[in-house]
């Protein structure tokens, strides 16, 4: 979990406020609860968001046509260890330029056996946090 500032309680003792990250459920499912639109939070949130920006092409979000990753632009090339460096940097790029809640600890992208697609695994923390957090997927082109 990220931590904001620290206060002291009515005891004197000194707490942590606690950082709360929210997001929208991308099926836009609705709470029977509040019939509101369901969330995710906290690590779901900031995982969510990293796959989102990965698979956003620049020029797609509008009035912020500079937020995406150039991954999807790779992925038409001949699956090789060149490709893979590229679409490293490209995930390292976006995930430090437009995640901030994020200290992105490694990359990892492997090509398959059969050359269809790259399995990525990527090693993140929160901020203010020390657990180590892990995403991996499976990025291959769709026709």
């Amino acid at each position: 979990m990220a931590f904001e500032d620290s206060y002291v309680d009515a005891y004197g003792i000194k707490r942590k406020k606690r950082i709360s990250f929210t997001d929208l459920e991308m099926a836009f499912d609705k709470n029977p609860g509040t019939n509101d639109v369901e969330k995710v939070y906290n690590e779901d949130a900031i995982k969510r968001s990293l796959m989102n920006l990965i698979l956003t092409r620049r020029k797609e979000r509008l009035f912020q046509p500079e937020v995406g990753c150039r991954v999807t632009d790779y992925l038409f090339e001949m699956v090789s260890p060149l490709t893979a460096i590229n679409i490293k940097n490209a995930i390292e790029e976006t995930i430090n330029n437009y995640e901030p809640r994020v200290d992105l600890e490694d990359v990892v992208v492997q090509e398959t056996e059969d050359g269809h697609g790259y399995r990525i695994h990527i090693l993140y923390s929160i901020i203010n946090s020390t657990e180590t957090q892990e995403l991996d997927y499976f990025l291959e082109r769709i026709r």
